[in-house]
């Protein structure tokens, strides 16, 4: 596969990845849990979180959770929208974004 999906760009994105949350988010063991819920407070930037309404990654309710406990998080829900945001509703999502960036950008 080519292009966005291929495996040397996938690979690319998680190379920074704390092991133990990648592999917990797989086994959901008694360590795997512990280390998902301790990830959220080692993140020291800011974040925006888009939370899908349908298909999402997140179960009901987990988005508002885990932005409880970000210290400078940003979370824009997308009702009826599934797991690719920014494919299908574009303009929204430059719309959330877009802020984001300036802001982050002029800090």
């Amino acid at each position: 596969m080519r292009g966005f999906y291929s495996a040397e760009r996938l690979a690319s994105y998680y190379k920074d990845a704390d092991v133990s949350v990648v592999d917990a988010l797989f086994t959901r063991d008694e360590g795997g849990r512990a280390a998902i819920a301790a990830a959220p407070s080692q993140v020291k930037c800011p974040v925006l979180l888009l939370a899908a309404g349908t298909g999402s990654a997140l179960a009901d309710g987990e988005a508002d959770r885990l932005a409880a406990q970000l210290s400078d998080v940003k979370l824009v829900k997308f009702p009826g929208v599934g797991h690719r945001i920014h494919g299908l509703r574009p303009e929204p999502f430059l719309e959330a974004l877009e802020p984001f960036l300036r802001r982050v950008r002029s800090a």
